[in-house]
Formats: structure tokens, sequence, C-alpha cells
């Protein structure tokens, strides 16, 4: 009896560490699930919140985008050129972020380029330029936008995009002979003026891919609207002459 008990003692202790092996074993696989899940967790998480700036960054840029048709539709709804360059200067500033800046239109020999309207700067400061120098005649000459501070690459997510400017200038601070931005008033394929942005409102301290798009957009409707409102206001002077 006693050697049967002594077994029965032994069996019981083995089956009492088996157990306790595969507690630990169990436990150890929970752990190991947890994580998994806890990783996947993360990712998910980190995904959503990728996507989902994304999501909201674009949601503003079709915003910014639909604003402006909006805006363009004025400009070519207006009848005087007052009224386009009244709709063009909320444009520049509510939409753009513009906070001081100049429209121009080439002379009639192309030699200098005449301001027609201005914002946040002295007009006797941005009355003329030289139609072949600086950043003004760069873009008059080429048709093409001038950044003078470059434009930063649109990253994920794309809401990082507001940092310090890629050239250390700060684009707030209007600068006359630096212009942050000129975008060239193209019509019928020929350049005919420029819009120069001397500086920018506190909040657009940078300028990224989505402004080039909304620039070449802008400078593809402000000429034809300008002129047009111009032949109108001529053909209704020559109306009332008559």
């Amino acid at each position: 009896d006693g050697i049967e008990g002594e077994n029965d003692k032994l069996r019981a202790h083995l089956a009492s560490d088996a157990a306790i092996r595969d507690l630990l074993k169990k436990i150890e696989e929970l752990e190991q699930e947890k994580q998994d899940l806890l990783n996947r967790s993360v990712r998910a998480d980190s995904v959503k919140e990728s996507y989902g700036a994304q999501y909201s960054e674009v949601e503003n840029e079709l915003a910014s985008f639909a604003n402006l048709y909006v805006a363009t539709a004025q400009l070519h709804a207006a009848r005087s050129v007052r009224s386009v360059l009244r709709v063009l200067k909320e444009l520049l500033a509510q939409l753009l972020g513009a906070a001081a800046f100049a429209v121009y239109f080439a002379s009639d020999d192309g030699s200098e380029l005449v301001s027609i309207a201005s914002e946040g700067v002295p007009l006797a400061d941005v009355a003329r330029f030289p139609a072949t120098h600086g950043a003004l005649g760069r873009a008059f000459s080429t048709g093409e936008i001038v950044f003078t501070a470059g434009v930063s690459p649109e990253s994920s997510p794309r809401s990082s995009r507001r940092g310090p400017p890629r050239s250390g200038r700060d684009l707030t601070q209007p600068s006359i002979d630096d212009p942050a931005c000129v975008i060239p008033l193209s019509l019928d394929g020929k350049t005919i003026g420029v819009i120069a942005i001397f500086g920018n409102l506190p909040q657009k301290t940078d300028f990224v891919q989505t402004d080039r798009e909304l620039f070449k957009l802008l400078g593809a409707q402000a000429a034809p609207a300008l002129v047009n409102a111009r032949l109108f206001t001529d053909a209704g002077d020559r109306k009332s002459g008559v």
C-alpha cells in the first residue's frame, strides 16, 4: 500500500507539473496573441490617422478649387475693370493668402509692367517695373510662375506642408525687390501682364504644389476677365457717345 500510495502521489505531482506547463504555455500563447492584437490595433490606428489626415487635406484642396471656380465665375460676370479688380483682390487675399500684391499689364511697347491695382504696398513703390528684369521680368518673359522661395513638396499627411519656407525667408514680410511669387497673366497663349505677390498673410508661410495649380488657374482666368471687362466698358462708352 505504501508503494502504491507513493506512486499515486508521484502521478499526481507529474500531472500537476504537466498542468502547470500547459497553463504556462497557454498563458504564453495568450500573451503573444494579445501582443499581436495590440500591434494590429496600433497599425490600424496609424493607417486610419494617416488616411484621415490625407482625406481631410484632399477635402480642403477640393474646397479651395471649388472656391476658386466660384471666384473665377464672378470675375467673368463682372462688367467693369473695377469690379474685376475688386473680385481679384478678394480672391488673392482670402483664398490664396496674399497680403501685399499688385496687378500689372504690359505697356503698349512691352518695355514696362504697369500696375493697375495694388494692395498692402504703396502704389508709388510698385507702379512700374522693367519688363525684362527681376522676378517680374522672368515671369513675364517666360510665361512661367516664379516662386522666389521655391515650392515645398507635399508629403503624407499633406497637412504637414505648412512649415517654414525652404529659402529661410519670411514670406509674411512684404518685399518689393524680392516678391514671394509672380504669376503671369495669359491670354490666347500670350503673356499680357503679371500678378506680383510681395507678402503673405501670417498663416501662409510656404508654397506647395497645390498653390502652383491654383496660381496657374488664376493666371489663365484673370487676364481674359480683365480684357473682356475693358472691352465691355469701351463698348458702353462708344454707345453712349453715339
